[in-house]
């Protein structure tokens, strides 16, 4: 099964929600869950991530870990941080995760879309051009008909002697009637 969003429509949300940070309509007020994905290794963290937290003689992740690797990601999408495509992607993919993780902590402006909605005008705008593609192939049809049955009327206008006389000689084997 093909997943929701094409790696496009990932890319292009990563990029409004970076953008609309940027422009300081939206803004992520705590990143605490995305320690968990840190901790426990649900994600493969891309970076060399040291644990800054310690309880005795245990190391852990903490939320400054999270911003800080979340900053990462973004430096690698952004291309402020030089990488291998791959990686890129990688990090773009667990962005786009995370911007779902940290949605109950995300501030955002209303007008920021994230992921368009669906595009009917551009669903309309197809159909037309279809339909007009198929229009023009129809006018090419009866163009080409028309231009076949104008040099039949032009031979049957040069020629009525002849049709008269194979008429007539028809008329004689076959018997009367019209023709049809």
């Amino acid at each position: 099964m093909k997943p929701i969003f094409s790696d496009d429509e990932r890319t292009k949300a990563v990029k409004n929600f970076i953008v609309a940070r940027y422009q300081g309509l939206a803004k992520i007020r705590d990143f605490q869950s995305m320690v968990p994905y840190l901790q426990n290794g649900r994600i493969i963290i891309l970076c060399n991530l040291p644990k800054t937290g310690e309880y005795g003689s245990s190391r852990f992740y903490t939320s400054s870990d999270a911003e800080r690797y979340f900053e990462w990601l973004v430096a690698v999408v952004t291309g402020a941080q030089a990488s291998l495509e791959e990686l890129v992607k990688q990090a773009n993919d667990q962005l786009f995760q995370f911007i779902n993780v940290l949605r109950d902590y995300i501030e955002m402006e209303r007008n920021v879309q994230l992921v368009t909605p669906y595009d009917w005008q551009a669903l309309f705008t197809s159909f037309d051009e279809r339909l007009t593609e198929m229009q023009g192939i129809i006018d090419r049809g009866d163009k080409a008909i028309t231009e076949v049955l104008n040099v039949l009327l032009q031979f049957v206008k040069k020629n009525t002697k002849l049709l008269d006389i194979l008429y007539k000689e028809n008329e004689k084997i076959f018997g009367k009637g019209k023709p049809s």
